[in-house]
């Protein structure tokens, strides 16, 4: 089992109030960060388990961290 495998696993089993509690702690470019590494399944139970104004956040924050990871270097 990967890394990843093992925290889908751990994350899909806690309880809504602990994810929620556990992911409004930290800044929304920090989960978006560590979502985007995790299957498309476990970023949903995430995302559905936070405020919305904050999983927009975290939205935004996905699709700039893709902006920014698709600049050619030569343009940096």
């Amino acid at each position: 089992m990967t890394v990843e495998e093992t925290i889908s696993a751990l994350i899909r089993n806690l309880p809504k109030a602990d994810v929620q509690n556990t992911f409004m702690r930290l800044t929304d470019k920090e989960v978006a960060v560590s979502l985007k590494k995790l299957d498309e399944e476990t970023q949903s139970i995430v995302l559905n388990r936070l405020p919305e104004a904050k999983t927009e956040r975290i939205r935004d924050e996905m699709r700039l961290f893709s902006r920014r990871i698709s600049v050619p270097e030569s343009k940096i």
